[in-house]
C-alpha cells in the first residue's frame, strides 16, 4: 500500500473522532440554547410534553452519531476519502436544524429533517462498509459475513418509512394535540432502537474478534 494511504489509515481515527467530538459538542450547545429560548418548554400546556420529547430525541441523535463513529473506527480500518471528512458536517447541520425546529407548529418539518438525516446515515454507512470490505485489514470480519438484503436495505428502509409516516400523521393532524404526543413518542422509540442496534453490532464485532483471535492462536 502507498505510504500516504497507510498514513491516512493510521491518522483517520484521531482526526475523525476529534472532528465528530467538536461537532457533537456544538450540537449540544445549540440544543441547550434552543431549549432555553423556547417558551413552550417552560409553560404548562400541551406543547410542554411534545417539546421536551423533541429535546430528548435530539439528544439521542447526538449520542447516536457519536456511537456510530466511535464504533465504526474501533471496528474497521479503511483508506479515507473526502466524503469521510464532509459527512460529519452534514450530520452536524442536520442536528442544528433539528434543535432549532423544536417548536409546536414545526413537528412535521422536524420529522422530515430527521428522515433526511437517516438517508445521509444510510448512504454514509453503505459507502464506508464498501471501503472497509476492500481493505485486507478487515478480512477477519468480512470473510464469513454476507449481509442479507433485509439487513442491508430492509431495516434502513423500514426505519425511513416509519419516520415519514409519523411526519405525514403530524402534518395531517396539525402538529399539536394527542396525535403529536403519539408521533414524537414513536420518534423517540425509533431512535432508542437505533442505539440498541449500535450496541448489537458492537457485540457482534467483539464476538467475531474473539473467534478470529482463537483461530489465529490455534
Amino acid at each position: 500500500m502507498h505510504p500516504a494511504a497507510e498514513r491516512a489509515k493510521e491518522q483517520l481515527p484521531s482526526v475523525l473522532l476529534t472532528l465528530t467530538s467538536i461537532i457533537q459538542a456544538l450540537s449540544l450547545e445549540v440544543l441547550w440554547s434552543s431549549a432555553g429560548a423556547a417558551p413552550h418548554l417552560w409553560t404548562p400546556g400541551p406543547a410542554l410534553v411534545t417539546g421536551w420529547l423533541q429535546v430528548a430525541a435530539v439528544f439521542q441523535i447526538v449520542v447516536l452519531v457519536w456511537l456510530y463513529y466511535a464504533h465504526l473506527i474501533m471496528r474497521f480500518r479503511w483508506v479515507p476519502s473526502l466524503r469521510d471528512s464532509i459527512v460529519p458536517f452534514i450530520f452536524g447541520l442536520g442536528q442544528f436544524v433539528l434543535a432549532e425546529l423544536i417548536q409546536p407548529e414545526s413537528l412535521h418539518l422536524w420529522l422530515y429533517v430527521l428522515a433526511a438525516v437517516f438517508v445521509v446515515a444510510f448512504f454514509s454507512s453503505t459507502w464506508t462498509f464498501h471501503a472497509a470490505r476492500q481493505d485486507p485489514d478487515n478480512a477477519w470480519y468480512f470473510a464469513d459475513f454476507v449481509p442479507s438484503l433485509v439487513e442491508q436495505y430492509g431495516h434502513p428502509a423500514a426505519t425511513l418509512a416509519l419516520i415519514l409516516l409519523l411526519a405525514v400523521i403530524a402534518q395531517w393532524t396539525g402538529d399539536t394535540g394527542p396525535w403529536a404526543v403519539v408521533v414524537i413518542v414513536g420518534a423517540n422509540l425509533i431512535l432508542l432502537a437505533q442505539i440498541a442496534l449500535q450496541q448489537y453490532y458492537w457485540k457482534l464485532t467483539v464476538l467475531k474478534g474473539m473467534k478470529s483471535g482463537s483461530g489465529e492462536a490455534a
